[in-house]
């Protein structure tokens, strides 16, 4: 391994990953003044570097209950309380951010949805250093929303960008107006060329829909469709119930959506998720079994839980 791999590796397990310079010490066999040193080293280097700005405390109760009841690797819930709303939502997504790149390496096939938390984290990345092997790829169309800055072709632009590295883009729409049109579109040799790549992503980065935020962009009969079968919210265009089970609608049928492989087959999916109305379509996503880091606020994981104690068949 080289030198400066090695400083990153220990810089994440010490800042990232919050394992103790003993810990650490024994993970790899050296010494306890070595690992001091190389933290130093790492300091000194530009590997890590600090910034004061306004700290939202942990959850750890709750931190303990998210990965307890649903077999999360990590978790960050974070108390607002006394901050304003939009303090609240900056800070989520720096959490998000500076967790995401403490993850990537050279060869992390990266995927990132669209909307204004992706915005929040894309905005809040920083490169320790670039990573010229990774790639990003782009999995959705383009849904143009009333702001183009926050569909998922500009995200994995400004990655490449800030990572120095390669990205995988479609230049397809989200929506096409019927299921023919769409399979004469992805059937061309560039999107056949495109798509093949979302089998290699590793490391999913995304924020979910609730059920109601569809409503302006789909057919009455497709909504229609998604009450009647019980869904609750999507994550990567792909719907599922409050059970955790995945749905197959007829509008998947004109979407340019990954399949539910790709988020099986990811070694990380990171769910980042604001806002407190998303209460079913937070407690749906991690019925999955899915999620392996869950970013979000404390109010919000506290009605899951509350939803949870009222529920005889699932007791916390």
């Amino acid at each position: 391994m080289e030198k400066r791999d090695l400083l990153l590796q220990i810089a994440h397990m010490y800042y990232g990953l919050g394992m103790t310079q003993e810990k650490i010490a024994k993970h790899l066999f050296f010494s306890r003044s070595r690992i001091s040193h190389l933290l130093t080293e790492a300091e000194e280097s530009g590997i890590v570097t600090f910034e004061l700005r306004q700290q939202v405390s942990q959850n750890r109760f709750l931190h303990d209950f998210l990965c307890s009841q649903f077999q999360l690797q990590n978790a960050f819930v974070e108390d607002g309380s006394f901050f304003t709303e939009n303090e609240h939502y900056e800070s989520i997504c720096k959490t998000a951010a500076e967790y995401l790149c403490s993850q990537l390496n050279e060869k992390t096939v990266l995927n990132i949805s669209r909307g204004r938390t992706a915005y929040g984290i894309v905005h809040n990345m920083k490169a320790a250093s670039p990573l010229p092997t990774m790639c990003v790829v782009q999995t959705e169309g383009m849904l143009l929303m009333d702001d183009p800055y926050l569909d998922q072709m500009d995200f994995v632009r400004r990655i490449a960008e800030i990572f120095s590295c390669q990205y995988e883009h479609l230049m397809l729409p989200y929506l096409f107006d019927s299921a023919e049109l769409k399979n004469v579109m992805i059937s061309q040799p560039f999107n056949q060329e495109k798509l093949a790549r979302q089998k290699d992503i590793n490391l999913i980065c995304s924020s979910i829909s609730s059920l109601q935020q569809w409503r302006r962009y789909i057919r009455d009969e497709e909504y229609d469709w998604l009450v009647a079968h019980g869904a609750v919210g999507s994550i990567e265009g792909n719907f599922y119930d409050i059970q955790g089970n995945f749905l197959n609608p007829p509008l998947q049928q004109r979407c340019i959506i990954p399949p539910v492989s790709v988020l099986q087959n990811a070694e990380q999916l990171i769910c980042v998720c604001i806002g407190n109305y998303k209460e079913n379509a937070l407690l749906g996503i991690l019925r999955t079994g899915l999620v392996t880091t869950l970013v979000t606020n404390a109010q919000l994981v506290q009605h899951i839980r509350q939803i949870l104690l009222n529920s005889p068949e699932n007791p916390v």
